[in-house]
């Protein structure tokens, strides 16, 4: 019989390596929790609680159904039991931000991808000029001055970029005298 306690030395690397989205303090605490529970007196919680952590990875077994299994084998436990519940709750909180950043930034394509269909949509060669505006080798200073110019005649078009180069943290609010109205 094989005792398999350590990965194989190929699989080493990506077996030890640490989440680079978790700060130092979030990796300790987690530590801290996993040394505590493999402390225990009763030595086969920490190998239950630690399939039940492999079948929720290997999706075998749902998030709800990991919370209730961990609570059962830590019942006796409440300090360790509140710790997992803190645990799991900054992780949801931390994934609930994630999903937001990646909204946050397919907004920002969808607000593109409508400002460049309203300049196509003048018909007028602003399209053509609003891009030609990017091919300089200025900062975005200059580039503002630049779209200024090329938007001199449509003043909504005007505020609606200025709008979202200021909600993308592009340009600063106090720089709005850049584009300002005709």
């Amino acid at each position: 019989m094989i005792n398999r306690k350590r990965p194989r030395k190929t699989q080493e690397i990506s077996f030890y390596e640490t989440p680079s989205d978790c700060s130092e303090e979030e990796i300790q605490r987690s530590c801290e929790f996993l040394r505590k529970v493999k402390e225990l007196d009763d030595k086969t919680i920490f190998v239950r609680f630690a399939d039940a952590v492999k079948c929720y990875q290997s999706k075998s077994l749902s998030y709800k159904y990991l919370k209730t299994k961990v609570a059962y084998i830590l019942r006796n436990h409440d300090v360790l039991l509140e710790q997992f519940h803190q645990l799991m709750s900054d992780l949801a909180t931390k994934e609930a931000t994630k999903e937001e950043n990646r909204d946050a930034v397919k907004s920002d394509v969808e607000r593109t991808v409508e400002f460049l269909n309203k300049l196509e949509a003048t018909g007028k060669g602003l399209h053509g000029a609003f891009l030609n505006a990017f091919a300089f080798d200025g900062d975005i200073v200059a580039l503002v001055e630049n779209l200024d110019v090329v938007l001199r005649d449509h003043a909504c078009l005007k505020e609606e970029f200025k709008a979202f180069l200021i909600d993308s943290r592009l340009l600063k609010k106090n720089r709005n005298a850049v584009l300002r109205r005709p």
